[in-house]
């Protein structure tokens, strides 16, 4: 279960977690992230290190997002997607925040969420999700 913070504590950044916004010129929900309270962050951290936890324990270090999900609701109890969503706006989007600790790649359905490891940290900047409109490939996957 999530743990509540004692009243009137601030939470410490982890400096390997981009709690803060990090956002592609223009995302005022993503680059402006405020949140209603010190409970709302603590729940975040925690979602955030019970998703390594779990990618940790896949042989690939990655599932689909929907699989995380489940798990999480496993651990945490049922509202915790919903304070997700009222929080960030679903769980894809708390991922993304943390570009540092996972990446999001989107695709139809099948949204896949990886550990990111030592080597393969991505550059600073922009949120690093991968797919959608970007430079390269540009053509169809094979079906």
């Amino acid at each position: 279960k999530l743990r509540a913070p004692p009243v009137g504590t601030q939470m410490n950044q982890d400096p390997d977690d981009d709690v803060a916004s990090s956002g592609a010129g223009g995302g005022a929900a993503a680059a402006d992230t405020k949140y209603v309270s010190v409970e709302a962050q603590v729940v975040e951290l925690e979602v955030i290190e019970h998703a390594k936890r779990i990618l940790m324990k896949a042989p690939s270090k990655s599932m689909l997002v929907v699989e995380v999900a489940n798990l999480l609701v496993a651990r945490c109890g049922p509202q915790i997607l919903t304070e997700i969503r009222q929080m960030c706006g679903g769980l894809v989007q708390l991922l993304s925040k943390h570009p540092r600790v996972v990446t999001v790649t989107r695709a139809a359905m099948k949204d896949v969420v990886a550990l990111v490891t030592a080597g393969k940290q991505p550059a600073p900047g922009p949120i690093a999700t991968q797919g959608g409109s970007g430079a390269g490939g540009g053509g169809k996957s094979p079906g």
